[in-house]
């Protein structure tokens, strides 16, 4: 079982399952911690997961001073912390009609295209992993930040942070493809408080709104596909619309490694607003109304941590922090990181294009 960095946080994936190999595919590409170095956190496949004795049941959670056990549906997660690393384990239910529905059939009826294993793997890192690797995050004086990073072509590194469908991977694409910089992460940065931001290993998540009008991404990104996945790309969003369909790729595999960075300390930070502005514009703010900002975004985009919080703290488990507590350790972190940067606000008319969006950046930029 490899260790493997995410920062300093350090993280081993127990393959066994098809769920939790796929957990590991998509992680491959971080760094291997030294073989002596005892995991933080642990990702590891059970057959069952059932309710602990003793427990409490607040909605979809189990909860006992020692244990979270997260029922998903389709998958359950539990998580536990004796003497050493924080243990996620993970049970995916058997199902008849998807076990017997060949990958092809459980693909088309998917809208991002995945196998009923891939699919649950998303989910076990979105909803599961992520929130926990944000617990040891803290403890290691880093945390998520819910932006994209870039490097720019003089070496600068670029962090564009929002709420969700603000233009921040849109903005990168363009980037990345057409002016030179190399990708770091998209969804979840993770930065130190030194003000170090690390590569992602999370597929980048793409959607039709992200491609239109740009025919150099949109071949990029449909190159080597089959012809059925690309028809149930078109066909589904020209269907359903363009937030009902999205395809996950590997930043190297869209990008090529040449284009991929490791790590680099943060020196513009980007905060984007989109709603009902009269133009594009920026102004100045500081590094505290920033990680005030990110800090109080991280509270939806890491659920259901804030919910495991609060039910943990109500049953008087220590496992998992108070809201209040990680979120002021998030912020602390980020107001150190940012300290040096240059921190902007930019204010996004509701109906501005991703070109549009990538083109003012792309100026601002040439002026920092």
């Amino acid at each position: 079982m490899q260790v493997r960095a995410i920062g300093a946080v350090s993280l081993a994936i127990d393959t066994g399952s098809r769920v939790t190999d796929e957990v590991a595919r998509e992680l491959r590409v971080l760094p291997i911690h030294a073989r002596d170095k005892e995991a933080d956190v642990v990702v590891h496949p059970a057959t069952t997961l059932d309710d602990p004795p003793g427990g409490i049941q607040l909605g979809n959670l189990t909860v006992t001073p020692d244990a979270i056990l997260h029922d998903h549906g389709a998958w359950v997660a539990r998580l536990s912390r004796g003497n050493g690393p924080l243990l996620l384990e993970i049970a995916v239910r058997s199902s008849l009609l998807h076990e017997l529905a060949p990958n092809p059939v459980s693909r088309l009826k998917n809208w991002n295209y995945l196998t009923r294993a891939e699919d649950i793997a998303k989910a076990v890192i979105y909803d599961a992993l992520d929130p926990v690797l944000q617990l040891a995050n803290t403890q290691r004086k880093q945390t998520f930040l819910h932006a994209s990073a870039l490097i720019s072509p003089n070496g600068e590194v670029a962090v564009f942070g929002g709420w969700g469908g603000v233009g921040k991977t849109s903005t990168i694409l363009s980037l990345v493809l057409g002016q030179g910089y190399r990708y770091l992460s998209d969804d979840l940065v993770v930065i130190d408080s030194a003000g170090i931001v690390y590569r992602s290993p999370k597929r980048l998540q793409i959607y039709p709104y992200n491609t239109n009008g740009n025919k150099h991404l949109e071949h990029e990104f449909l190159k080597g596909r089959s012809w059925i996945d690309t028809a149930q790309w078109k066909g589904r969003g020209a269907i359903l619309g363009p937030k009902r369909v999205r395809r996950r790729i590997a930043a190297e595999e869209l990008f090529g490694s040449s284009r991929v960075g490791t790590h680099g300390k943060a020196s513009r930070y980007y905060h984007l607003l989109r709603g009902n502005f009269t133009k594009l514009q920026t102004t100045k703010t500081t590094a505290a109304a920033s990680a005030r900002m990110a800090s109080n975004i991280l509270l939806h985009e890491l659920q259901p941590l804030p919910l495991m919080s609060a039910a943990a703290n109500a049953v008087g488990s220590s496992l998992v922090d108070s809201i209040d507590s990680w979120r002021a350790a998030s912020e602390e972190v980020l107001l150190s990181a940012l300290a040096d940067a240059e921190c902007t606000l930019v204010h996004i008319p509701a109906l501005t294009s991703p070109e549009e969006l990538a083109s003012f950046i792309l100026h601002h930029e040439s002026r920092s």
